[in-house]
């Protein structure tokens, strides 16, 4: 990191610290854990003579953590009791036993791989900069023009907190039973921790072809976090209201398109 970085960005300003943003908004990391859906575990190391372990929530398996991991909703719940009770609301007490999808597993933060905790800087908290500027300065948000049907470059990519794999399964299968037009649209769509934040230039928005409510069954059983912003650059609709009725199809494309730890 350059010393005129803001050390409360990282990853090239993709990511802000919970610090950081509490000191610019003046608000208290609790109420922004709750105005955030997604929140990030950063366990990138500072230096290269260590690296941060988490344990499989099943086989009990210590594995690298990854560099950024979303938290699952269990956690960023523990994370809002822990700063709204003042109790452990530093260092690794915080982040402590926090986890995080890591591709097809969920891994519980642990320990460095050497080292003691107490003389390594704990992982850090942090949230979407796309996000927090759009929820704190709205006005510094540029609209892009676009075509209709088309998404412009620069435009960012739901996250797909899986694998590769299993979103070409899961867009098949969708595909094959009539709710999305294109397989390969959809996929365009997502990004996985380690691909490009950003569309290709040129690609349509997704062509849901069933009850439009059913968006929030497919995305939230997948852990897909869909902002108010993401409904219009990604589905050229806005977010309908009322809540998504069942629908047996869908379930059964949900579980066939699951690794086994997610069953």
């Amino acid at each position: 990191m350059s010393e005129t970085t803001d050390p409360g960005f990282t990853n090239e300003d993709s990511f802000i610290s919970l610090d950081t943003a509490s000191l610019r908004t003046e608000l208290p990391r609790y109420k922004l854990v709750k105005q955030f859906r997604n929140l990030w575990l950063d366990c990138r190391p500072l230096e290269k003579s260590y690296l941060w372990l988490g344990r499989g929530i099943v086989d009990r398996r210590f594995a690298p953590m990854p560099e950024l991991g979303l938290l699952i909703e269990e956690s960023h719940q523990i994370v809002s009791s822990r700063l709204r009770t003042n109790t452990v609301n530093r260092g690794f007490a915080l982040v402590s036993g926090l986890k995080v999808h890591a591709g097809e597993r969920i891994l519980e933060l642990a320990k460095p791989n050497r080292g003691l905790i107490s003389n390594i800087p704990a992982p850090r908290l942090v949230i979407a900069n796309s996000a927090f500027r759009a929820k704190f300065y709205p006005e510094a948000q540029t609209v892009p023009v676009e075509f209709p049907g088309e998404v412009n470059e620069g435009i960012p990519c739901l996250v797909w907190p899986h694998t590769r794999e299993e979103l070409r399964t899961y867009a098949k299968l969708l595909a094959e039973d009539g709710y999305i037009e294109s397989p390969d649209i959809w996929c365009k769509h997502f990004r996985t921790m380690e691909e490009d934040p950003r569309m290709p230039l040129g690609t349509p928005k997704i062509a849901w072809l069933k009850n439009k409510k059913l968006i929030r069954t497919a995305m939230a059983r997948k852990n897909v976090q869909m902002h108010e912003g993401d409904w219009l650059l990604h589905f050229g609709m806005n977010s309908p209201g009322g809540g998504a009725p069942s629908d047996r199809i869908l379930n059964t494309i949900l579980r066939k398109s699951s690794s086994p730890k997610q069953k």
